[in-house]
């Protein structure tokens, strides 16, 4: 029984309070700005943790690449020297055409080998159209697509005088002249070797395995000029050779054909220049030479120009004397005589396994791996 029948009449019709929300019920329509910062920040975290990983798998997709360029490069060799019995000669007179330029018919390359006129100079009007086509089997895919190239103040290319620019007509797959430095090469006529401990050029005599590394004139780092720095020719890529797998003595196995010179080393000429001097001489083939190296210094130690990013002339060391070397970390790729491919790194023993792995027939063991 209601004891106060009058408070019911009272609130006979009123209706209850709506209650009213709490803070659990209200909805969130957005970041704060301190939650914002923070997921940018993992954010940031994240691709600075994933972004060394994906360069690094495009860098080792672009070391498999310029490796199977390189394999092609000594398979074509095989090829050439299946085909004509002796491995392919580099700058060879009158027409100083590069090694590279001779293997284009080997290497599924028909067309472009059709524009090499194999029976003129490289620098001939009728080789203009070959030598201003970039050829990108022979370039690394690591580097850049524009390097300063000389095309040997060629008017006959290209209608003007001065013709140093930066294009992609460059080879970063070079022969192996040799090792250096050693004694004048006998079988060359009028040929200097490098000064012998003794003193002179004729005083002195090397020692073993030194005395083997022939070569045909020579110019010391120490003090570079107008010559190419001499052409180092133990090796198998080399001017006016005249040799086969057999003259290989040291083993197939053992022995650089072509090597890997895709860093920023400064001016270089196009990749169907042997040589640049004319060569109407035996002897002209020797001058300049160019898409081919000797092997003298580690690798990545030593650029041709003294500012490799421009068109300086200011040389470093004379330019068959340039180091192998490459973009990719660590050291570079070198081809065998039987077209096997190997990652030289650059701390490799230079007096051990370097300019042994450079010589054919000096006998030398290598010490430990390459």
């Amino acid at each position: 029984m209601n004891r106060y029948p009058e408070l019911a009449i009272l609130n006979e019709g009123v209706k209850p309070a709506a209650r009213r929300p709490t803070c659990v019920d209200r909805r969130r329509n957005g970041f704060t700005l301190v939650e914002l910062l923070v997921v940018i920040a993992i954010i940031g975290v994240l691709v600075a943790l994933l972004l060394p990983a994906i360069q690094a798998a495009r860098e080792a997709a672009r070391r498999t690449d310029c490796v199977n360029r390189m394999r092609q490069l000594g398979i074509a060799a095989q090829n050439y020297h299946d085909a004509q019995g002796q491995i392919v000669p580099h700058s060879v007179a009158p027409t100083n055409l590069s090694s590279q330029a001779r293997l284009l018919p080997y290497m599924e390359n028909r067309s472009l080998h059709d524009l090499v006129d194999q029976t003129s100079h490289w620098s001939a009007a009728s080789n203009g159209p070959a030598g201003l086509t970039p050829v990108e089997i022979f370039r690394c895919p690591s580097q850049t697509s524009l390097e300063w190239t000389d095309l040997g103040h060629n008017v006959a290319w290209t209608n003007k005088s001065g013709d140093v620019q930066q294009d992609n007509l460059r080879c970063h797959y070079v022969g192996n002249l040799g090792a250096r430095p050693g004694p004048a090469d006998p079988g060359i006529e009028g040929s200097g070797g490098c000064p012998a401990p003794g003193g002179g050029r004729t005083g002195g005599t090397f020692d073993y395995p030194k005395s083997t590394y022939y070569q045909q004139a020579c110019d010391l780092d120490g003090n570079p000029s107008g010559s190419s720095g001499g052409v180092a020719t133990n090796g198998v890529i080399f001017p006016n050779s005249n040799i086969d797998f057999g003259n290989v003595t040291d083993g197939t196995t053992h022995t650089i054909m072509y090597g890997e010179c895709s860093w920023v080393v400064g001016i270089q000429y196009p990749w169907i220049t042997g040589a640049v001097t004319p060569g109407t001489t035996y002897s002209g083939a020797y001058g300049w030479v160019h898409n081919a190296k000797n092997i003298y210094h580690p690798i990545n130690s030593k650029r041709f120009t003294a500012d490799p990013y421009s068109a300086d002339w200011a040389p470093i060391v004379n330019v068959t004397n340039v180091s192998l070397g490459s973009e990719h970390p660590g050291g570079t790729h070198v081809i065998m005589c039987d077209a096997s491919a190997h990652f030289l790194r650059e701390d490799i023993d230079l007096e051990g396994v370097y300019l042994p792995l450079a010589s054919r027939e000096s006998g030398e063991i290598i010490n430990g791996d390459f």
